[in-house]
């Protein structure tokens, strides 16, 4: 039961993630761009992974 709302909560982070990203100010160096575009597509992975069984679930309800 606790794991619903933790997964619920995670998905919409991952959706207010997306938002910062896309409003995101101009790039730092190179090398920050790298390690932050990699962190952003980690949590942008995860986030649509967690969207994708959270659906699923539903569906199979």
């Amino acid at each position: 039961m606790s794991g619903r709302p933790r997964t619920t909560s995670f998905a919409e982070g991952g959706k207010s993630v997306r938002k910062t990203f896309e409003n995101q100010p101009p790039k730092p160096p190179l090398g920050g761009v790298k390690i932050c575009s990699k962190y952003h597509l980690t949590i942008l992975l995860s986030a649509i992974v967690i969207s994708y069984t959270v659906t699923y679930s539903i569906l199979t309800l």
